[in-house]
């Protein structure tokens, strides 16, 4: 599983979004987060909206989106994770790998400017190295349209490996 590759080779703990509590050296921790509630809360009075979700295709998010009037383009990022970096060596180190990190963002975010009104990206940016995870962000910015809307999970400060900071000049 990714989550159990990156541990490994990074030593970094990994966050569990969802009251799964965040993994670590020490003891588990819980932490109730609203964020997904939250999301739903803003797009639920707005109409024909375009969601990327990056958990891949899941038909109960299917529904659930569709329900709400809007569209879903479903991308399976881990699995493009795994694919594109995994298999043949360090998952960590083929990600400087810019022959790779080319073919990920193209499988990934290979849509057009603006395209989006929001993405529910869960939990994947903390698999990506720099300067991938930088790479991924600035293009999922380029095709998420102004005023959209965005839900991300990272690991707490200290827990892991990538400043939750770093989307906060973005939103």
């Amino acid at each position: 599983m990714l989550k159990d590759r990156w541990r490994a080779e990074t030593g970094a703990p990994v966050a569990y979004p969802q009251n799964r509590g965040a993994v670590s050296a020490a003891k588990p921790q819980t932490r109730a987060s609203h964020g997904l509630e939250q999301f739903f809360s803003s797009i639920q009075d707005e109409q024909n909206l375009s969601i990327l979700d990056f958990a891949g295709a899941s038909q109960a998010n299917i529904s659930f989106i569709t329900t709400l009037g809007h569209r879903i383009y479903s991308n399976d990022i881990v699995r493009t994770l795994e694919e594109t970096f995994g298999g043949d060596g360090e998952f960590v180190a083929n990600q400087a790998d810019p022959v790779r990190c080319g073919k990920f963002l193209r499988e990934s975010l290979d849509f057009s400017e603006n395209s989006f009104d929001g993405a529910l990206v869960w939990d994947t940016l903390q698999f990506l190295a720099q300067p991938l995870l930088q790479d991924t962000v600035d293009r999922l910015f380029h095709i998420m349209r102004p005023q959209s809307y965005l839900l991300a999970f990272f690991p707490r400060r200290g827990e892991g490996r990538h400043d939750p900071a770093l989307l906060l000049p973005y939103c």
